[in-house]
């Protein structure tokens, strides 16, 4: 009896959608397998009341279809909210073997932010 050690890669990549000029970085690059928990940082320089955008770019580099979803998690950041982000996944969804995938993530920060958290 053989066992087979299939560990499936999904390559994810963010871009922003704004002009180069406004971001450090324009694309960062990771890779998760089985279960895996990956923690990628990228530039994305939001200003209150203008909305930003950044693109989520997957692809399944194995041979066998993938389901995958999005979930976003602040931690540390008391002064942030999830709701100022939004997607389009209502549930969990299946990339094939060899198939890339886009999905564009919509920012929006209160246009009284800074007035509510300096003062």
């Amino acid at each position: 009896m053989t066992q087979s050690n299939y560990r499936p890669t999904l390559a994810i990549k963010f871009a922003s959608m704004q002009p180069p000029e406004a971001v450090d970085s324009s694309a960062l690059a990771g890779f998760a397998g089985n279960n895996a928990e990956v923690a990628i940082a990228n530039n994305l320089l939001l200003y209150p009341g203008e909305p930003g955008e950044m693109l989520v770019h997957l692809e399944n580099l194995g041979d066998r279809s993938l389901r995958w979803r999005l979930e976003i998690k602040i931690e540390g950041k008391e002064n942030l909210h999830l709701d100022w982000c939004s997607w389009r996944q209502e549930e969990a969804e299946e990339i094939a073997g060899h198939q890339k995938v886009d999905l564009p993530l919509y920012f929006q920060i209160p246009e009284d932010y800074l007035k509510i958290n300096l003062f």
